[in-house]
């Protein structure tokens, strides 16, 4: 839901409505003729009653004269003059520019402007700025004077008024529904200048001197003037549902007739301290809203749509200044992209002294990928101090990377910031051990704010921690470490990579007829972290069969957790009283649904197609023989998706006669990195592919009580007359977002309903 920002072509009386053909009819009209559809936040649209409506409108129309017919009708704040203090006495001046006959025609309209609003008069001062014209967003054209106070700004004394953060504003806006901004009209010129100061400000042109008597732009110190004023005012009232920067001012409130009650009270302080609103930059009662480059709702942020449609706009750069400026337009929003330095680091390559430009196919799919990271809308919660934090660490030989998570009432971690960056020289040459505890650091020094004085969790996928408490005698970076970690209330969870034997699966490939063998069947087992395979030639599909296969896999380590189709073997009693008597969980795939046991599936089609080769190449060596080749070849060569030869992610180590040079295998990090690197490459393919199935896949929702359709598959001889499906079968219940179980009639008794489990 969403409120039309307000018009600042009519400072409309509502309910007089003069000069218009015809008075609305309803107060839904008023706000239509009232509020801008063109500044519109998109996918919003107005849900309020009538009556709210309404409230809304006669509120706006009570408060006519805090908004401003023009950018000369300013308000004047009732504070003390402001003073100007420089560190010399010695006078500035210098001679006016140049101007073509439009600008000084402009130049001289808004000098008469100016002097019949009081804001400047004739001056004698010994001093003088140059006046030229820029570019004035809101009214398109150069229309904004400007004058050049770099001399004057040189000997200005500093005012060290502290810029609000941010991060800082949009923290308070956690519980907010509602909210509306105000942007104060020609904000500096609310504000008067001392009587003595004036001639310190003076400006010439080529018809006359003048001097302001209200505060200009371009002065150095006028920005912090301006913050410390605005804020001045906002606590004095003590306001806790207003923040502002500089001149743009944001009310916040978490229920409709609170947002009313804020605005009102707003606009009553407006009136008493003299302040003028811009009624084209001001947004009302708003639940989706734009400020400071973000869209903000209740409990989220995201980059605004403007920012990120000239990012997307953007061609690739042709030189270092052209990236350095596409770098920076993408740094403002880091926070929201994960692993944002190992992105970069093609493109920092370019920003070296003296690095030749190239923009090689790596630079530019890092651009792309960075500008992806902004086109695809990211979404991060705002934080909430009611919510326990989670910190998640990781480090690799170049960056380290850290997100901030908070645990939602529903169990979900969500994220609410990213931090990367890259290694420096020195760091590079850290252990891995040191390099995850330097993230963990940068984590606290990044997200002190949020994790100091509350108890927190860290994330890590190497005992760092554990290993820098179990150092003997601390000294240097690892003593301040030390110091630093002390100050916090933290627990740890090891994230520990994938390990052997967590879960293997067993599958069956017949049809080995080759040369009259007597073994017919292939039986694959396969550990899912590892990826490493044994292979089995068999005359039989028993249960007795694969036990025996079983156990000589059991010789080495009993594995958690073992996965299968539902061949009869394996839901024979036989077999599920041999994996209870190891204490194995046995899972089983959905009928008719090999995509359950893909992993599994992968290796059967790649060790068949190498099996095929060599037994095509030679007529003499049985299947079975060759079969120890293909399968001592695929588990000592690098996988395609981990990077590892499975052999090496089993047992840490690759035998003496491996196909590999002794280069590669000297290269392998150590066997825990190793196999944390391959879950994340793992993760990362897994995440190419659904993105490439979900391009076809046509998603279908089921709830529990809807009548399904169950298809038929093929067997041999059956009738090519049978319907393609049978059923309708209630659902029973929703297993996960792809499976479901329903009750089907037992096809052979008839007798009684089973449970089916089937994927969509």
């Amino acid at each position: 839901m969403n409120y039309y920002n307000a018009n600042n072509e009519d400072n409309i009386n509502i309910k007089n409505n003069k000069g218009l053909d015809q008075v609305p009819d309803s107060p839904e009209a008023d706000l239509k003729r009232l509020f801008n559809p063109a500044m519109v936040v998109e996918d919003t649209v107005p849900k309020q009653t009538s009556e709210q409506w309404g409230d809304l409108t006669q509120l706006l129309d009570k408060f006519q004269t805090i908004f401003s017919q023009n950018k000369y009708d300013v308000g004047c704040i009732n504070l003390e003059p402001q003073r100007i203090h420089l560190i010399s006495d010695l006078p500035i001046s210098l001679r006016p520019y140049r101007n073509s006959q439009q600008e000084s025609k402009e130049i001289q309209t808004q000098i008469e402007e100016l002097l019949k609003a009081g804001f400047i008069r004739p001056s004698h001062s010994p001093y003088a700025a140059p006046v030229t014209l820029a570019y004035k967003k809101d009214e398109g054209k150069r229309s904004r004077l400007c004058i050049n106070y770099r001399k004057l700004n040189e000997i200005t004394r500093k005012d060290s008024t502290p810029v609000p953060l941010i991060d800082f504003v949009i923290d308070n806006l956690t519980h907010a529904k509602f909210f509306s901004t105000l942007d104060l009209t020609s904000g500096y010129w609310h504000i008067k200048i001392h009587e003595k100061d004036a001639e310190k400000l003076a400006f010439t042109t080529n018809f006359g001197l003048y001097e302001w008597l209200r505060l200009p732009f371009g002065w150095k110190n006028s920005p912090a003037v301006f913050q410390r004023t605005i804020r001045q005012i906002l606590q004095k009232y003590q306001l806790t549902f207003a923040l502002n920067y500089f001149d743009d001012i944001i009310i916040f409130s978490q229920s409709w007739e609170e947002h009313l009650t804020h605005l009102d009270t707003i606009f009553q302080i407006c009136k008493k301290e003299n302040i003028k609103l811009k009624k084209s930059k001001c947004q009302f009662a708003q639940e989706k809203i734009k400020f400071l480059g973000y869209e903000i709702t209740q409990g989220h942020y995201s980059p605004s749509n403007p920012n990120i449609e000239t990012i997307r706009k953007l061609a690739p750069p042709k030189d270092v200044k052209e990236l350095q400026r596409f770098l920076g337009s993408i740094n403002v929003y880091q926070k929201f992209i994960k692993d944002y330095a190992k992105l970069r680091v093609p493109l920092n390559k370019l920003l070296k002294k003296d690095a030749v430009w190239n923009w090689s196919h790596e630079c530019q799919e890092a651009y792309q990928k960075l500008k992806n990271c902004l086109i695809s809308k990211p979404i991060l919660k705002l934080y909430n101090s009611q919510y326990p934090c989670h910190v998640f660490c990781d480090a690799s030989q170049d960056s380290i990377g850290v997100v901030l998570k908070q645990q939602h009432p529903d169990g979900t971690l969500y994220p609410k910031a990213y931090q990367s960056r890259q290694l420096l020289k020195h760091e590079k040459n850290y252990t891995i051990s040191e390099k995850e505890c330097l993230a963990i650091i940068d984590a606290l020094d990044k997200f002190h704010c949020y994790l100091h004085g509350s108890k927190f969790t860290i994330h890590t996928d190497h005992a760092a921690l554990q290993w820098l408490k179990s150092v003997k005698h601390l000294t240097g970076r690892l003593f301040r470490w030390s110091l630093k970690l002390s100050q916090y209330e933290y627990s740890i969870v090891y994230i520990k990579a994938e390990e052997p034997f967590e879960m293997i699966s067993l599958d069956t490939v017949g049809g080995f007829n080759y040369h009259n063998s007597q073994k017919k069947y292939l039986h694959i087992v396969l550990d899912h972290a590892t990826r490493y395979a044994w292979t089995f030639p068999s005359k039989s599909v028993t249960s007795e069969t694969y036990t025996n296969c079983l156990k000589q896999i059991f010789s080495i380590q009993c594995p958690k957790q073992l996965l299968s189709d539902r061949n009869a073997a394996f839901t024979s009693s036989k077999f599920k009283k041999f994996l209870k008597h190891h204490n194995i969980r046995q899972l089983l795939t959905s009928a008719n649904r090999s995509q359950c046991n893909g992993k599994n599936e992968r290796v059967n089609q790649t060790l068949v197609a190498k099996l095929r080769c060599k037994v095509n190449s030679t007529t003499k060596t049985p299947w079975t023989k060759l079969l120890e080749q293909v399968t001592y070849e695929y588990n000592n060569s690098p996988h395609d998706v981990t990077g590892f030869p499975p052999a090496y992610l089993m047992f840490g180590t690759l035998p003496y006669d491996s196909p590999l040079p002794n280069q590669v295998k000297l290269n392998y990090p150590p066997i825990q990195q190793a196999r944390q690197i391959a879950v994340n490459r793992t993760i990362k393919h897994h995440k190419i592919n659904k993105q490439r199935y979900d391009k076809h896949y046509v998603d279908a929702k089921f709830k529990v009580g809807d009548l399904v359709l169950y298809q038929n598959f093929s067997y041999p001889n059956s009738s090519k007359l049978q319907s393609p499906y049978n059923g309708p079968f209630k659902v029973v219940r929703k297993l996960s977002n792809v499976t479901y179980e329903i009750d089907k009639p037992n096809q052979y008794t008839q007798e009684t309903l089973t449970s089916g489990y089937c994927s969509f």
